[in-house]
């Protein structure tokens, strides 16, 4: 039943403060599916559309997701990532106290296609290095995270397994590049296959879409990256000066 509320208090502010503090206690846990819309309405007397308002308000703040067909559920993380291109995703995530890991998919020199030369500023054929790595916060998978690099600008880079190692700190330490900027673009699109299985465990889903291109102290593009993304497990925030 629900708690006795100040009804000076919107209801649905008092079904977003339940839900909070119930996730809060332990009674709603982590990854776990919440009560319906219609036992909402019973626990609170009011109607569906408040109950949605609610239910709205959270998953618009990362808190809640849903899944069509299935119901609405606790979102298993809710990472901020501050934009600061020095630090790598690794050390955002330990800072916040998470227990990383990664695992390399792909580590090869290629040609570059057409698209990939364009935002490197380089002509299609000329070689990259691709280094694909699956990220993990406590053991669950939060984004496959492809790095094209401009190998002219960091030969000998495989000699590093990136493992562990900070990409952005071998930049540094054994090439003296540092970042000065980065253009991004953020859209979503639907992953199948393997992108889906690692990061969604469907044959399907949405993912945010994360394109980064950073560039050195002279303008010159370093690194071309994709980043797909479990949106309900990883939120980015941003700091604009006007």
């Amino acid at each position: 039943m629900a708690r006795q509320t100040d009804r000076e208090i919107p209801i649905y502010r008092e079904i977003e403060n339940y839900i909070l503090d119930a996730i809060r206690d332990g009674k709603l846990r982590k990854g776990r599916i919440i009560p319906s819309e219609e036992d909402f309405c019973v626990m609170f007397h009011t109607s569906r559309m408040t109950v949605r308002r609610a239910i709205d308000e959270l998953v618009a703040g990362n808190i809640l997701y849903r899944i069509k067909g299935k119901g609405t559920f606790v979102s298993n993380y809710n990472f901020e990532k501050t934009m600061n291109i020095s630090t790598g995703w690794s050390k955002t995530m330990q800072a916040q106290g998470y227990r990383t890991g990664t695992k390399v998919l792909t580590y090869t020199r290629m040609d570059a296609d057409e698209y990939v030369a364009e935002n490197l500023e380089i002509r299609p054929g000329d070689p990259v290095i691709l280094l694909e790595r699956l990220r993990y916060a406590d053991d669950e998978p939060v984004l496959i995270e492809k790095a094209f690099l401009n190998a002219v600008r960091v030969e000998g880079i495989m000699n590093y397994e990136f493992r562990e190692e900070s990409l952005y700190d071998v930049f540094r330490e054994r090439f003296d590049i540092k970042l000065n900027h980065v253009y991004q673009k953020l859209y979503t699109k639907t992953v199948t296959g393997e992108y889906a299985r690692m990061l969604f465990q469907a044959k399907s889903a949405t993912a945010l879409v994360m394109e980064n291109t950073s560039f050195d102290h002279r303008a010159e593009p370093v690194e071309f990256t994709i980043c797909y993304i479990n949106g309900n497990k990883y939120t980015l925030r941003y700091v604009l000066n006007k």
